[in-house]
C-alpha cells in the first residue's frame, strides 16, 4: 500500500506522512523508496482483510498511479473509520481523491463525525448508522492489460427491518481515468451521497456544471473530475465546510481545509445511478481561467442503466484509444467492450468474463477467533477519555467555585471582623 513518497493512503487512523521503516529493519531509506516507485504494474486483492490495490507505473498520463479501496469491515476493532468501498488515488505526490484521515485526538466531536460517513468517499445515504451491522463483498472483478474493472457491494440492516444496499463498481482505464458507476436501493428512500475530497494544497476550478479542474500551481499534473447521474442529482463544490461537515483533511494530527465535491442523489422507485470520472492529465493551463486542459478530457455518459447488473457507458476521447468511441456494457457474467460506431478503423470487441468475487470465511473465522482469544488473555484497555476530560472540567469548577467561594468568605470576614471593632471602638468612646 505504500506509495513512492513514502506516504500511506488515509484508511482508518492514517493521517498524511511519510511512514518510514524502523532501523532495526537495516533498509536504507533512500534505497527503499527508489524500489517503491520502480515497482512492476500490479494487482492486489487482500481478501481476507478486505483491500484492493492497483499500481501502475506507466499510466496514459505519464506518471505513476496508486489506486486503493478498502471494504473490510471487521467490527469491534481498534483504529477503524466507517470507509468500505472508498477510492482513494495517488499520482506523483498528491491525494487526488482521498478520505478525511486522522483527526485530531483532542477534537471530541470531529472525531464522532469523521468516524462516521461522513470521514471518507465511501457511498452511502444521509443520515446513515455508522455503527451498524453490515457486510461487504467484491460481486466481480475483471481485467487485462490497459484496464481493471472492480464490482464491491456493502449491505446493511435498516430501522424497518429491510436491507439497504449499495454498489461501487470501477473501471480504471490506462491508469489514469477512474470510472466510478455508484447505485443504491435503500427501503427508507434515503439519498445517496458521496464525499469527494482531495489533498488541501489543491485548487478547485468548476469548468460547467456539475465539471471540476483540481490543480496545484506549478504542478506537472492535473485532474479532471465530473459528476453525472440520474434526475435530480447535485454536485456541490465546497472547502472546510462544518455544517455540513465535507472539506478536511487531517494530517501530523491537524486539519486543514480541502476541496471537496458533496454530491447527492434522491432515491425514486426507479434504478437510480451516479457517475463520476476522474482523469489525471498533464497540467498545460497554469493560471488561466477559461476551463483548457491542453488536451482532449474523456467523456464518459450512461447510454442505458436497468440495474447494478446491467448497464452501458458511452466513452469518448479516452486516452490510448484510437478506433473512436467504445461502448462498455456490463452484463451479470461478463464486461464487453466494442465500437460505438460504424466510422473509422473497427477493432474487435472484445468480451471478458467476470470472475465472482471469493468470500474468504475461512480467513475471517480465523480472525475472530484469534481476536477472542487475544481479549481473553488481555482484557481490552479503555482509556475513557471522554469521561476523564468530563471529570477534569467537573473538579476544575469545583476548585473555581470553591476558591471564590473561599474568597468571598475571606473578604466577608474580615468586613464582619472591621465592622464589629468599629462598633466597639464607638461604644468605647461614648462611655
Amino acid at each position: 500500500m505504500q506509495r513512492p513518497d513514502l506516504s500511506l493512503p488515509a484508511y482508518g487512523n492514517t493521517y498524511r506522512y511519510a511512514w518510514k521503516l524502523p532501523p532495526a529493519v537495516g533498509v536504507d531509506p533512500a534505497r527503499w523508496q527508489s524500489m517503491l516507485g520502480q515497482r512492476p504494474s500490479f494487482e492486489r486483492h487482500l481478501e481476507t482483510a478486505g483491500h484492493v490495490v492497483w499500481w501502475d507505473r506507466e499510466s496514459a498520463a505519464g506518471a505513476a498511479t496508486h489506486t486503493h479501496m478498502p471494504y473490510g469491515y471487521f467490527p469491534g476493532h481498534g483504529h477503524r473509520r466507517a470507509q468500505e468501498l472508498s477510492l482513494l488515488v495517488w499520482a506523483e505526490g498528491i491525494d487526488w481523491s482521498t478520505n478525511t484521515g486522522y483527526w485530531p485526538s483532542q477534537d471530541f466531536a470531529g472525531i464522532a463525525i469523521t468516524d462516521g460517513w461522513e470521514g471518507g468517499n465511501a457511498p452511502h445515504v444521509v443520515g446513515e448508522d455508522s455503527e451498524g451491522a453490515r457486510k461487504s463483498r467484491v460481486v466481480a472483478r475483471a481485467g487485462r492489460e490497459g484496464f481493471s474493472f472492480i464490482d464491491l457491494e456493502r449491505t446493511a440492516d435498516t430501522a424497518s427491518g429491510g436491507r439497504l444496499t449499495l454498489r461501487r463498481q470501477v473501471l480504471l482505464w490506462q491508469g489514469s481515468t477512474w470510472i466510478v458507476v455508484d447505485s443504491h436501493v435503500d427501503p427508507l428512500r434515503r439519498s445517496l451521497r458521496v464525499l469527494w475530497t482531495a489533498a488541501p494544497e489543491l485548487v478547485q476550478h468548476q469548468l460547467a456544471e456539475r465539471s471540476f479542474l483540481l490543480e496545484q500551481p506549478g504542478a506537472p499534473m492535473a485532474m479532471t473530475m465530473r459528476v453525472d447521474g440520474s434526475p435530480g442529482l447535485s454536485a456541490t463544490p465546497t472547502r472546510g465546510s462544518k455544517v455540513p461537515f465535507a472539506g478536511w483533511v487531517a494530517y501530523d494530527r491537524r486539519a486543514a481545509p480541502a476541496p471537496a465535491i458533496d454530491a447527492r442523489l434522491p432515491t425514486s422507485g426507479q434504478a437510480t445511478w451516479m457517475l463520476t470520472t476522474l482523469h489525471l492529465h498533464r497540467s498545460s493551463r497554469g493560471a488561466s481561467t477559461d476551463g483548457s486542459t491542453g488536451e482532449s478530457t474523456p467523456k464518459v455518459s450512461m447510454s442505458r442503466f436497468d440495474g447494478p447488473d446491467d448497464w452501458t457507458l458511452r466513452l469518448d476521447d479516452l486516452p490510448g484509444s484510437t478506433g473512436g468511441p467504445l461502448l462498455v456494457t456490463r452484463t451479470a457474467d461478463a464486461l464487453r467492450i466494442e465500437p460505438a460506431t460504424a466510422e473509422g478503423p473497427r477493432p474487435m470487441a472484445s468480451s471478458f468474463a467476470l470472475e465472482a468475487g471469493a468470500s474468504d470465511g475461512a480467513g475471517l473465522r480465523r480472525v475472530a477467533e484469534a481476536r477472542a482469544i487475544l481479549l481473553e488473555a488481555y482484557p481490552r484497555y479503555r482509556t475513557r477519555e471522554w469521561e476523564r476530560t468530563r471529570l477534569s472540567q467537573a473538579l476544575l469548577g469545583a476548585w473555581l467555585f470553591t476558591s471564590i467561594a473561599g474568597a468571598a468568605a475571606v473578604v466577608m470576614f474580615h468586613r464582619w471582623r472591621r465592622a464589629r471593632m468599629n462598633a466597639m471602638r464607638l461604644g468605647t468612646t461614648s462611655r
